[in-house]
């Protein structure tokens, strides 16, 4: 009897090795070649898993996404108000090498986003998820302080989005201004600003 294999499984088996070859040599270096020099399978195997460059680029990008979306669930399930949105924002930044891992294959997709439709679109659903989020965060937050902020709680939201996309390029790209301990001084200056938080 042949043996059944869960290609699901076996995709989500291969995917950090995508995601380790797509943030260490950028999108536009991620082959099949350079996944089976990292993870020792042949060409031909990871073709029936990802049989584009494509699928390769995608596949790095949604598990970096739902990683990410995996830790603020957990992190934020029992806060609420300024709590919640500044734990947010926390988890969103590359504060330490996973997610500074993360930030890299962000930035590194954001040229397929540029030149490809369907990806730009799958985007455009994450982007709107988010801006969802900041927005309920931003509302409940400021609901909380009593502070009714000089802009709409949604171009607070763009703002917020704004500063994590900024912050997480330039964590990649100019490391020495993006410190850890800026990114984290400048999302404070953002609650204080945007929803009346406390200075902590």
């Amino acid at each position: 009897m042949p043996k059944v294999v869960d290609h699901g499984s076996r995709r989500r088996e291969l995917l950090p090795a995508v995601w380790k070859v797509t943030a260490r040599d950028g999108v536009e270096n991620v082959t099949l070649r350079a996944i089976a020099a990292e993870t020792g399978w042949s060409t031909g195997t990871l073709q029936h898993y990802f049989p584009t460059k494509r699928a390769l680029i995608v596949s790095a990008h949604e598990l970096a996404y739902s990683r990410a979306g995996e830790r603020i669930a957990d992190r934020v399930r029992e806060l609420k108000g300024v709590d919640a949105l500044r734990a947010v924002l926390l988890e969103a930044l590359p504060l330490d090498d996973e997610r500074l891992l993360e930030a890299r294959v962000e930035i590194s997709a954001w040229n397929l986003a540029a030149t490809d439709e369907d990806f730009r679109a799958m985007r455009k659903e994450r982007v709107d998820q988010w801006m969802t989020l900041l927005e309920q965060l931003i509302a409940a937050s400021r609901k909380e302080t009593g502070a009714a902020g000089d802009c709409s709680d949604a171009i607070a939201a763009h703002q917020a989005l704004i500063l994590i996309d900024a912050l997480s390029a330039q964590a990649v790209v100019t490391p020495h201004i993006a410190t850890p301990a800026r990114q984290r001084e400048l999302v404070e200056r953002f609650l204080i600003e945007a929803v009346g938080a406390s200075r902590r």
